[in-house]
């Protein structure tokens, strides 16, 4: 493993003009952790964040369908659309690439598709969206066309909290 890590990380020095940060390797658990203490790149060649972002979504007031209310865990799928989670309705709004209303899914309540509490929405496999209900425990997911697909309940022993990782296989139909 540290040959492979060390031949990875050697090919796009090996490729500039920055002198390469000492890498100091440890052990934990058995897993190979590389810590460096100066920067990759030279003086003024570092990391920006452009000052005009890509895109915006998003009105403090007008059409509703860009109203947003406190949205977490945006996700963005692999054909460009965007899922933004409005927690506190429980409406997943979706959006084109450009930004363009597209549909919404979701809403308040304890029935199929409907959310109480938004505790994560992860991008899933084959662009399906996926909903973890801290509140009813249940994962919800929903198919790359908007249609409920699943509804998985989660059994806990108290209040999870968590994040998904996304272990769910394709969901046909």
């Amino acid at each position: 493993m540290r040959l492979v890590m060390a031949a990875v990380l050697a090919v796009p020095m090996a490729c500039s003009d920055v002198t390469p940060a000492p890498f100091h390797t440890r052990d934990s658990a058995g897993v190979t952790i590389l810590t460096s203490d100066h920067p990759l790149w030279a003086d003024g060649h570092g990391w920006t964040i452009e000052s005009v972002p890509l895109l915006s979504i998003g009105d403090v007031d007008g059409d509703p369908r860009y109203t947003l209310d406190r949205v977490l865990w945006p996700q963005r799928l692999t054909d460009g659309r965007i899922v933004a989670p409005n927690t506190r309705s429980g409406i997943l709004t979706i959006y084109d690439a450009a930004g363009q209303y597209l549909t919404e899914l979701g809403g308040q309540g304890e029935g199929p598709g409907e959310f109480l509490f938004m505790g994560h929405v992860t991008a899933g496999v084959g662009d399906t969206i996926q909903v973890y209900d801290a509140d009813l425990n249940r994962i919800t997911i929903f198919g790359p066309d908007g249609r409920l697909r699943r509804t998985v309940r989660i059994e806990t022993t108290g209040y999870y909290y968590g994040v998904m990782v996304g272990w769910f296989p394709p969901v046909s139909g």
